[in-house]
């Protein structure tokens, strides 16, 4: 098994309907990105919808307004700047996103 270390990208949080998240700095071809979204007090919202490229990997909401969700990518390496997750809440907002650099010879399972 693999170890695996991780960097962390800046966690960006509003009241607005699109959550803009910074990727972190560093990435490679084979990285793994991994975003993780949260609403709170969504009020029956339906969720946030990824752009191109980011599949949805799980969901969980444990209260009648509260929920997250975690997204997944492998980079191709251009990735930079910022990506943005729609959202039809206007409540409050938070999404972070983590890489999780490939060890050498290791190749992620597809997501």
């Amino acid at each position: 098994m693999p170890t695996y270390t991780h960097t962390s990208g800046a966690v960006q949080e509003h009241l607005s309907a699109a959550l803009s998240v910074p990727f972190p700095s560093g990435i490679m071809p084979g990285d793994l990105l991994i975003v993780y979204a949260a609403v709170r007090n969504f009020n029956g919202a339906t969720g946030i919808t990824a752009p191109s490229g980011f599949t949805l990997l799980t969901t969980s909401s444990p209260g009648t307004n509260d929920a997250s969700w975690v997204y997944g990518k492998i980079a191709v390496g251009d990735e930079s700047g910022t990506v943005t997750f729609d959202s039809d809440a206007t409540a409050g907002q938070a999404a972070a996103m983590i890489r999780f650099p490939a060890p050498a010879g290791y190749v992620w399972p597809a997501i």
